[in-house]
């Protein structure tokens, strides 16, 4: 019996352990390294760029170093920036919100419905575009997500889009699969 409980709990804890290295695949995260800046490209948030597009990755203390590795991806993926800007990704603790402030995206990394309603409430205050790495942080008011399976496939919530005040050109609506809460 003692042998069982040994097996069954280095199995539970080999089973979490792949669990969690899962939740951020290396694979994922170069794809939305290649796909964030040109979700700013195809928004009305292309609009307010000056010199640098502006994007700010939100993450807690246990995703540092994931945050990073997405930030290098963006740099490595557009040496030279897009469109004749400059790339310029900040990584964030979700309370530093506020040094979001003249990002045109703000991703969000994995986090709780309460965490993500107030950098919701942040972002449409100041029209800020959002994206988040799981499509589930759009059931919390996240605008635009992206499913990684067989096929790549942004989603958009229309309606927070609407409320943060941003428009999405047709090239990526058509697309793109329109999200619905069972609220809207």
């Amino acid at each position: 019996m003692a042998e069982f409980k040994l097996l069954f709990t280095s199995i539970i804890l080999l089973a979490s352990t792949i669990v969690s290295a899962a939740v951020y695949d290396a694979e994922n995260l170069t794809i939305f390294s290649k796909l964030i800046p040109r979700v700013i490209v195809f928004s009305s948030q292309y609009k307010k760029i000056s010199d640098s597009m502006n994007i700010c990755i939100l993450h807690s203390e246990k995703d540092i170093s994931i945050s990073n590795k997405l930030a290098k991806n963006i740099d490595k993926s557009y040496p030279n920036g897009i469109k004749s800007h400059t790339i310029d990704v900040k990584s964030k603790l979700f309370i530093d919100v506020h040094a979001c402030k003249n990002a045109q995206l703000i991703f969000l990394l994995n986090t709780d419905k309460k965490t993500t309603e107030t950098i919701i409430k942040f972002s449409n205050k100041h029209h800020i575009l959002t994206m988040s790495y799981s499509p589930k942080l759009l059931d919390f008011g996240v605008s635009t997500s992206i499913s990684i399976r067989r096929y790549i496939k942004p989603y958009l919530n229309l309606k927070k889009l609407r409320d943060e005040g941003i428009t999405i050109k047709s090239t990526l609506l058509n697309i793109s699969k329109i999200y619905k809460s069972n609220t809207q």
